[in-house]
């Protein structure tokens, strides 16, 4: 996998996407087939190869689309909201259905907090989308650098962060007597 600079899939060399003819037939279908949807991560073994990895330990993710859908993808990251780094992802196998295929990507080490999104398409450049925690849309997912570890629309990863030991396998309760203060 490889980082490369943020651009447009349509700038892309051979280095970076193999060249594929495509026939009218191929885009016809493609259109036919409707905007990429049906895309999946989660910060599961599955899907995230450690969620707690050391500082500058590189972590490998892998996205899940709708087999055929996407044919390039792109994990991004960024420690700012406003400079992202992409690394190209590669098609890895179709799930044991038949109806999903995975792509897998690796985001090299990182010594502080950093966020990360996916950018997806196919041969028909309307059809690329962005994908977070929150949603798939053409417009990019962002994130607020003062907010830290705040929700957003981006998954967090902090290298160098290990939940203790007493915390793992417990069941959190949150009571909130407020809620009970009226009775009704």
């Amino acid at each position: 996998m490889e980082a490369s600079s943020l651009r447009s899939p349509s700038m892309r060399d051979s280095d970076h996407c193999s060249k594929r003819s495509v026939d009218m037939e191929d885009l016809r279908e493609q259109a036919e087939r409707g905007p990429i949807r049906h895309l999946f991560h989660d910060c599961g073994y599955i899907y995230i190869s450690n969620i707690e990895p050391e500082e500058a330990e590189p972590v490998t993710v892998r996205l899940r689309a709708e087999k055929g859908n996407v044919t390039w993808a792109y994990v991004e990251f960024s420690h700012d909201g406003s400079n992202w780094t992409s690394c190209r992802m590669q098609r890895e196998k179709e799930d044991e259905t038949g109806y999903f295929e995975y792509f897998i990507g690796t985001i090299p080490g990182q010594r502080e907090m950093f966020k990360y999104r996916f950018r997806v398409g196919n041969e028909l450049p309307e059809n690329e989308v962005y994908y977070s925690r929150t949603r798939i849309g053409k417009e990019a997912p962002v994130f607020d650098e003062s907010k830290g570890m705040e929700p957003d629309d981006c998954w967090t990863i902090l290298p160098g962060f290990h939940t203790p030991d007493w915390a793992k396998g417990i069941i959190w309760y949150s009571i909130m007597p407020d809620a009970f203060y009226n009775g009704d």
